[in-house]
């Protein structure tokens, strides 16, 4: 791995980090709460919102299954196979907008969710290459800062795209803004596309061959099961706690999609400036620290949510400030912790069908999360009870819920490694 510590390292890196800011802004547009507002727009319950917001993270289970291929077919190949099939459906989904007039409201939802689901089933498929390809080209000791980097070009993509929308969606009508910005969508998916095919591949380690199969219980197993169960609680919680903030806000505050996009634009700004002073900390404290950190601001976040839905906060910009730094805090902590630890307990063997088995948690409890609160959220929405000068309803319960289980994750995490990883050489 000596040539990786090198010019032609950085080189790949950078590559990498164009390739994922591209890649972001495209995934944002046509996956995040751009796609989300679109639902809205037409008139879809809560239920079907948390359907929307699972499809991804659902169909990240076809992981499974493709990793036996990866040994044969090579990191580069089915990874780029992915992204192309899954990048042409998105010129489908930019068209359906202007269909809205012709076809109606619950037509052009059950088409948006066959195209969605094409999306993410050829994304989800073709991700079991990429956590191990990353793997092989980046240094141990320097994974941290690559990680950190990584997810600040993505944030940088984040708060541009989402503060473009703010203004496209302040100047134009709905039906107009959501095409002219799934096609913003799929140029990104183009760009992100020609990079990923710069990166270079590499030889399927032997780390990533099928692992031979075992008697008996692999050592380490106690602890990639803490791993899983500490992504179950946090993941679903997070997954849940960024999907229902918008129709908070739209249905009891009556907020446009221009106001939800500039705070989500917001958002992301913090996670932009938290990552810059992640740069270099996860590798040289460990990862401990920063999920410590994430777990402390994430339940901060979801208890301001709580008071603002109990009405005991206003929706005031003091309040929002303290909202936007919370998440931002929260989220790039727990990005750069979480992936740095799972790559630090990776095994020797069979490591392609660990980080699969690791998207997959992940993935189920991204999914499981809006799904149920979806529907709880859609069979009591009338439900509100008046209590003094606050008010019991089913946001207030969901975001004690969510304070409660990223909580009740420090078990997990108790039971993990935290240390350093062995350095390579010092991170640029």
């Amino acid at each position: 791995m000596d040539a990786a510590c090198g010019w032609e390292l950085r080189t790949a890196i950078l590559r990498i980090n164009l390739f994922q800011l591209f890649n972001t802004a495209s995934f944002t547009l046509v996956n995040g709460v751009p796609m989300i507002l679109f639902f809205r727009e037409l008139g879809a319950s809560d239920f079907l919102l948390g359907v929307v917001a699972s499809l991804g993270p659902i169909l990240n289970l076809l992981q499974i299954p493709a990793t036996r291929y990866l040994p044969r077919i090579g990191y580069r190949r089915l990874v780029v196979g992915g992204w192309s099939i899954r990048t042409s459906f998105i010129a489908g989904m930019a068209l359906l907008p202007w269909a809205v007039p012709l076809l109606g409201g619950k037509a052009v939802s059950i088409t948006m969710l066959l195209f969605l689901f094409a999306y993410n089933a050829s994304r989800g498929a073709s991700l079991c290459g990429f956590l191990p390809w990353m793997t092989s080209l980046v240094p141990d000791g320097s994974r941290g800062w690559f990680l950190a980097r990584d997810l600040f070009f993505s944030a940088v993509a984040s708060v541009i795209i989402l503060a473009g929308s703010f203004l496209l969606f302040r100047s134009h009508t709905s039906l107009s803004a959501f095409s002219w910005t799934f096609w913003g969508s799929f140029a990104a998916g183009l760009c992100s596309l020609w990079l990923l095919k710069q990166v270079p591949d590499v030889p399927v380690a032997a780390a990533d061959q099928p692992r031979k199969r075992h008697a008996g219980k692999r050592k380490g197993d106690h602890r990639l099961f803490d791993l899983m169960g500490f992504n179950l609680l946090t993941a679903s919680s997070l997954s849940t706690g960024a999907v229902f903030w918008v129709p908070l806000l739209q249905r009891e505050h009556q907020w446009t999609p221009a106001g939800v996009l500039g705070l989500l634009a917001s958002q992301s700004g913090l996670v932009l400036l938290s990552l810059m002073f992640l740069r270099n900390q996860v590798d040289r404290f460990g990862n401990r620290p920063a999920l410590l950190a994430a777990i402390l601001a994430i339940t901060t976040n979801f208890g301001l949510w709580l008071a603002i839905a109990a009405r005991l906060l206003p929706v005031h910009p003091i309040t929002l400030t303290l909202v936007v730094a919370s998440w931002g805090i929260g989220f790039s902590c727990f990005q750069v912790g979480n992936v740095h630890l799972a790559m630090q307990l990776a095994p020797r063997e069979g490591r392609s069908e660990y980080f699969a088995r690791f998207s997959v948690v992940n993935s189920l409890a991204l999914g499981i999360g809006p799904i149920l609160w979806g529907a709880f959220l859609g069979s009591f929405s009338a439900w509100k009870l008046r209590i003094g000068f606050a008010e019991a309803n089913p946001y207030v319960f969901l975001f004690l819920c969510l304070c409660l289980l990223v909580a009740a994750s420090l078990f997990f995490l108790a039971r993990l490694p935290g240390g350093r990883l062995p350095e390579c050489s010092p991170a640029p």
